[in-house]
């Protein structure tokens, strides 16, 4: 009659059964490690990459800044500020000189205080020479009520500018600057007091001051004080 042992070996079964699993937990926390630890150093790599990306964008950007302040910047623009007459300024509001400057208008700065064609060409087209940081050349370009009271000119103008600056690759060809002069047509003229019409005042009162020291306030002639008595 035939015996069977059955406990160790079931015993050693589930001993082994547990060492497979417990293997194939240790591999899969491997796997789980090794992914997180793959992802960080790709992590610190791509971080690392836009570091220096940032850094030369920084750079680049402080150049471009550097260039652009020391440039000239030339505008024009009209302005109403002896109204009613209007205007034309060019002004250097950049960091540099500004040398060699053209302009040129579409269409042509037709002016009714210009004799002959009407052509406000050479405070244009005539070159300027130099303009110094902050200098601006100022122009009379027209008077108000006899360019809006039924003229029919044009009101708004295309200015082409064209200038250097100090550099050697400082050469600007091209900036377009649009001026419309419909901004000053509803414009009322107000009369400003100045410096200028204090000192009138102050000579009106000097000189009825000098009338009174001559005939007196009633009329009765009064003596200076440098003059000597009548009868010496």
């Amino acid at each position: 009659m035939l015996s069977f042992v059955t406990g160790p070996i079931a015993m050693t079964s589930g001993a082994n059964l547990i060492t497979a699993w417990m293997s194939v937990a240790m591999v899969a926390i491997y796997i789980v490690v090794a992914f997180y630890a793959w992802r960080a150093v790709r992590e610190a790599q791509a971080a690392r990459k836009q570091q220096t990306i940032d850094a030369a964008s920084a750079r680049t950007t402080q150049i471009e800044l550097s260039k652009a302040e020391s440039r000239p910047y030339v505008v024009a623009y009209f302005d109403f500020l002896d109204s009613p007459l209007i205007h034309l300024n060019l002004h250097n509001v950049g960091r540099t000189l500004a040398s060699n400057i053209r302009v040129t208008s579409n269409p042509p700065l037709l002016s009714t205080l210009d004799k002959g064609d009407g052509h406000f060409g050479g405070f244009v087209t005539t070159p300027k020479e130099l303009l110094a940081p902050s200098q601006c050349i100022r122009g009379l370009f027209d008077n108000g009520p006899d360019r809006f009271n039924g003229r029919e000119m044009p009101t708004r103008f295309e200015l082409i500018l064209d200038y250097e600056g100090p550099a050697v690759e400082q050469v600007f060809h091209g900036e377009i600057q649009v001026l419309d002069l419909d901004q000053f047509a509803d414009l009322t003229t107000v009369k400003r007091r100045s410096t200028h019409d204090i000192a009138l005042e102050i000579e009106k009162v000097r000189n009825i001051m000098n009338r009174w020291n001559k005939v007196g306030f009633l009329g009765v002639s009064l003596r200076q004080d440098s003059e000597p008595p009548s009868g010496q």
